[in-house]
C-alpha cells in the first residue's frame, strides 16, 4: 500500500467556486459550515490529535492557508500542527486569515460530540464529509478497531490522487451556454432586527413521516422542505412584498458529472414564489410550484450554463491582470449585489446520510450547520441519519418567527416535531417544545 505524498503541491489555485470566499472575507465573517456528530462515548482528544496527523497526509487540500504574501488567489500547504479544540460558546467563529499559521479548518470536541468547521474556499459539504468520515475511522482504528474505509471515506494510508485536488469546473464549463446572471432582488427576512451571535435551532422528526408526506404531495422530500420554508416566510410577512420569496439550494455536481475532486464542485438552484401573484398562497400550491422549478432547474444544461458563467468571469486576461485590492472590490460587489440579494435564504439539503459500516455503529446523531451569511439573516440545512431528519436553522438575528412557523406548519400536517435550541453557555441543545 502506497504511503507517498506525491500529489501534494507547493500551492493550489482556489477552485472556480471557492475563490470568491477568500476575497470577500472580513475580520468578523468568513463563509463556513460545520459537520457535527454525536458519538457513543467520550472522545479521546489525544487519539483524535494523532488521527489528524495521519489523515492530513491523505487530504493535503484541507491543510492549507491563504498565501502568506497576501495573494488571495493562492493556497499554500500549512505544515503547522492542527490541534483539537474544546468547543466554546461561538460556533463557526470567523477564520483569521492574517495569522501566519492560520488553518482553514477547525476540529473540536464537546464530550461525546466531535465537529469539523470548514472555510468554504477549501471544499464543499460532500468533500468535507468524506474528510470527516476518514478522520473518524482513523480515530477508531487507533483505538484498536478495524473499520474499513468504505462508502464516503478514503483510506488514510494511501497516497492522495491528483484528480482529488482538481478544479472540476474546468472540465465541464466549456460545454455550457452563456446565460445572464442578472435577476430581481428577493425579499430579505428580518432586516433591521437585533443582531445576535450565531443562534442555532434544530427541528427534528421521523424520516418516515416526512417521506410519506412528500409521497402524498407527489414530490421529493427536498422540494417539500423548501416549499415549507418558503411558506414560513410567506406567513410571517406582516405585509406581503412585491419582491419574491426565494430559496437557494446547493446542488452537488458529482451526481451529474463524474468527479473525484475533494474541493468545491457544487452549484445551486433558486426556487420560490411571488407573494402578490395570488391573493392567498396555500402550501399545496407552493409545493407544486417548487416541484416544477426543481425539475426545470436541476438539469445538466442549466448547471453547465452556470459553470460557464462562473469560470468565464474569472478567467479573462483582464481580470487576472487586476491588482488584488481591485479584485477584492469587484468580487465583494458581485457577492453583495449579484449574489445573496437574489434569494431570501439558503437550505442545503444532504438527504439521507449513510456512514461507512463500522463507523455508523458509533454515530448516534449528525447535524450540518451553515455559518452566518453576509446579507441573509437566516439559513437552513437538512440532513437525515439513523431514521431522523435534522433541519438546522442558523441565524444572526433575535427574531425566530420563521423557525417557529416552520415547526407550526409541520405539526399542522401531523408531523411529530422536536424543537431544540443551542445553549451558548453549555454548548448543548435544549428542548424548546
Amino acid at each position: 500500500m502506497s504511503t507517498s505524498n506525491n500529489a501534494r503541491k507547493d500551492s493550489y489555485l482556489p477552485d472556480s467556486s471557492g475563490i470568491i470566499y477568500s476575497y470577500v472575507n472580513k475580520a468578523d465573517w468568513t463563509a463556513a459550515f460545520r459537520f457535527e456528530v454525536e458519538l457513543d462515548s467520550e472522545i479521546d482528544k489525544e487519539t483524535l490529535n494523532k488521527a489528524i496527523e495521519i489523515t492530513r497526509k491523505r487530504f493535503p487540500t484541507f491543510f492549507v492557508q491563504v498565501s502568506p504574501e497576501g495573494k488571495l488567489n493562492k493556497l499554500h500547504p500549512n505544515d503547522t500542527e492542527l490541534k483539537v479544540v474544546d468547543e466554546g460558546p461561538d460556533m463557526l467563529a470567523a477564520f483569521t486569515l492574517k495569522d501566519e499559521a492560520h488553518h482553514l479548518i477547525r476540529i473540536g470536541v464537546n464530550g461525546k460530540s466531535a465537529y469539523v468547521e470548514v472555510f468554504h474556499t477549501v471544499s464543499d459539504g460532500h468533500a468535507a464529509l468524506v474528510f470527516f468520515n476518514s478522520l473518524l475511522i482513523c480515530y477508531y482504528n487507533l483505538k484498536g478497531e478495524n473499520i474499513a474505509y468504505t462508502g464516503d471515506s478514503l483510506d488514510v494510508n494511501e497516497a492522495p490522487k491528483p484528480e482529488e485536488s482538481r478544479d472540476s469546473f474546468l472540465d465541464i464549463y466549456k460545454d455550457g451556454k452563456t446565460a445572464s446572471r442578472i435577476d430581481k432582488y428577493s425579499y430579505q427576512y428580518a432586516l433591521g432586527s437585533e443582531e445576535v451571535p450565531l443562534d442555532v435551532d434544530v427541528v427534528s422528526f421521523d424520516d418516515g413521516e416526512i417521506y410519506q408526506l412528500a409521497k402524498k404531495y407527489n414530490t421529493s422530500v427536498s422540494a417539500l422542505l423548501a416549499a415549507t420554508y418558503i411558506y414560513s416566510f410567506y406567513l410571517t410577512q406582516k405585509r406581503h412584498s412585491v419582491r419574491p420569496i426565494r430559496i437557494s439550494i446547493p446542488v452537488d455536481l458529482r451526481k451529474m458529472f463524474p468527479s473525484q475532486t475533494l474541493r468545491n464542485f457544487s452549484l445551486y438552484i433558486i426556487v420560490g414564489i411571488y407573494p402578490l401573484k395570488k391573493k392567498n398562497w396555500i402550501l399545496e400550491d407552493i409545493i407544486k410550484e417548487v416541484d416544477k422549478q426543481f425539475k426545470e432547474q436541476i438539469t445538466k444544461e442549466n448547471m453547465l450554463s452556470m459553470a460557464k458563467a462562473n469560470v468565464s468571469s474569472q478567467s479573462t486576461a483582464f481580470f487576472k491582470a487586476l491588482p488584488i485590492p481591485v479584485k477584492r472590490k469587484i468580487l465583494s460587489f458581485g457577492y453583495n449585489y449579484l449574489g445573496e440579494q437574489f434569494f431570501t435564504s439558503t437550505i442545503s439539503s444532504f438527504g439521507r446520510i449513510k456512514f461507512p459500516e463500522g463507523l455508523s455503529d458509533h454515530v448516534k446523531d449528525c447535524k450540518f450547520v451553515l455559518g452566518k451569511a453576509m446579507l441573509s439573516t437566516i439559513n437552513a440545512t437538512a440532513i437525515s441519519v439513523n431514521g431522523r431528519n435534522n433541519i438546522t436553522f442558523s441565524t444572526k438575528v433575535a427574531c425566530k418567527d420563521a423557525q417557529n412557523m416552520f415547526v407550526k406548519i409541520l405539526r399542522t400536517m401531523g408531523v411529530n416535531v422536536e424543537h431544540k435550541v443551542r445553549n451558548r453557555k453549555t454548548q448543548q441543545y435544549d428542548i424548546v417544545d
